[in-house]
Order: C-alpha cells, then sequence, then structure tokens
C-alpha cells in the first residue's frame, strides 16, 4: 500500500542519481527547488564533500545500547577507559524509548528514519540544506537530532515542525503507524550486504560496542538481528509495506 506520507529511498538510487534524489526529496518536504538550487545542495552531499564536512566536526556522538528487551540482543559495556576517553557518551533510556510510539506527532514532522548503515548521515544532510537554502554552518545532529537518543524531555523542548533522525522500526515510531500519521517519513534502506559489511567495521572501529570478534563472528549477529535495531529483513520490510 503505497502511503503519500511516507518516501521510502534506496541508498543505491542516491548514489546512482544525487541530483535526481535531491529533487524527489525537496518535493516530498514541500520544496520546489531551481537548478541552481538542486546544484548547490546536491555539491554538498558528494561523497568527497561529506568526508571534509564530518572531519571538521567536532561532535561524536557515542551511544551504549541498554534496551535489549526492546530490540535486537546485543550486549555493549563501556569500560572505564571508554569512559575516560573523552567521547560523548549517552544511553538510550528504555523507559523513553517504551514512550515513545504513544509520542504524539505535529503537522509539518518531518522524521528520516532507517536501519543502521544505510545512509542515515547522507539523507539528513540533504534534508537538511533543503530546508536551509543550500546554508549551512551547524553540525548534522544539531540540525535533525536523533529522537530515541536525545530523550523526552528534549524532544518535547523542540519547537514544530520538527525534523528528526530515528532508526526505530515501523511500530514503535511515535503513533505506531506511520501511514496514518499527519507527520511525513524518509525511510533509506541499503543492499543488506553493504549494510552488514559497513556495520561490522562501524562495530570494529568504534570501542562503545566492544567488538572484538571477526567478519564471520559478526555476521553470524547480524543475521540473527542479534545488533542494535535488530533483524534487518524484519526493519525493512515492515516499511517496504508503504512503498
Amino acid at each position: 500500500t503505497n502511503a503519500k506520507n511516507i518516501l521510502f529511498l534506496m541508498y543505491e538510487d542516491l548514489k546512482k542519481d544525487l541530483s535526481g534524489s535531491v529533487k524527489t526529496i525537496a518535493q516530498f518536504m514541500g520544496y520546489s527547488l531551481d537548478d541552481a538550487m538542486n546544484e548547490k545542495v546536491t555539491r554538498q552531499c558528494t561523497f568527497d564533500s561529506m568526508t571534509v564536512y564530518l572531519r571538521h566536526s567536532d561532535t561524536r556522538e557515542v551511544t551504549v545500547f541498554n534496551f535489549t528487551s526492546f530490540i535486537g540482543n546485543w550486549k555493549n559495556h563501556l569500560s572505564d577507559e571508554h569512559s575516560a576517553s573523552g567521547l560523548l557518551v549517552l544511553t538510550l533510556d528504555p523507559k523513553w524509548i517504551a514512550e515513545i510510539p504513544d509520542h504524539p506527532v505535529s503537522l509539518g514532522d518531518l522524521y528520516v528514519v532507517s536501519y543502521p548503515k544505510s545512509g542515515t548521515t547522507w539523507t539528513q544532510q540533504i534534508v537538511s540544506l533543503i530546508q536551509r537554502g543550500g546554508e549551512k554552518d551547524t553540525h548534522i545532529t544539531a540540525d535533525i537530532p536523533w529522537l530515541e537518543l536525545k530523550g523526552k524531555d528534549f524532544v518535547l523542548a523542540l519547537s514544530s515542525p520538527r525534523t528528526l533522525k530515528s532508526h526505530l522500526p515501523y511500530h514503535m515510531m511515535p503513533g505506531r503507524d506511520p501511514a496514518n500519521s499527519i507527520a511525513k517519513y524518509i525511510y533509506i534502506a541499503r543492499n543488506p550486504k553493504d549494510v552488514a559489511v559497513s556495520y561490522y567495521y562501524h562495530a570494529k572501529r568504534f570501542t562503545h560496542f566492544d567488538f572484538t570478534g571477526d567478519w564471520n563472528c559478526f555476521f553470524e549477529f547480524f543475521m540473527k538481528g542479534e545488533v542494535p535495531f535488530g533483524l534487518w529483513f524484519d526493519h525493512v520490510l515492515e516499511w517496504w509495506k508503504y512503498k
């Protein structure tokens, strides 16, 4: 069933036709970009531009996933050494995660949603630049905060319309049923083979995952859904119904 308030994107289509994807996203959001503005946004969303942009950021969000009863069964622990590393260490609040489905949505709210490692940051950059007329000097996490990470008080304090990022599955989003919501949702999916590889290197790179296994070990976790946000197939297929 096609839902007019849900835009389902493929990461591979963004790679294939970034300019066309920018135009599609803008139209979905209710913006009409002329050729010059479309080119300006596109130019700032190429891989090279994104790499430079992110390298110059001073903001790093490191998350401890401790709500295994809600999503996945990945066990993560921070040692004292990790806590003293100088990184911003934040913990997702299980009570907030449980309350999110009943969180009210407002007309004009926009959610950028995906399974992890599927092009979330890329899409956030596109959305943020469209909203700001191609001009921005703030970090992506400030422009489009992470719903489940920031917590209830932060989200309630935001003025409407709000633009938020989320990795939650369909049924755990605010309102429980996005297709029948007054908000809009951009969902990005990616080839699961590429997701798994990217997720593996992500887990190896960031110490808060406390993952020291090899690829075979990680792949087994991934295929069982024993990673943050659960099984890729369940996550994507639940949104795919409304493509």
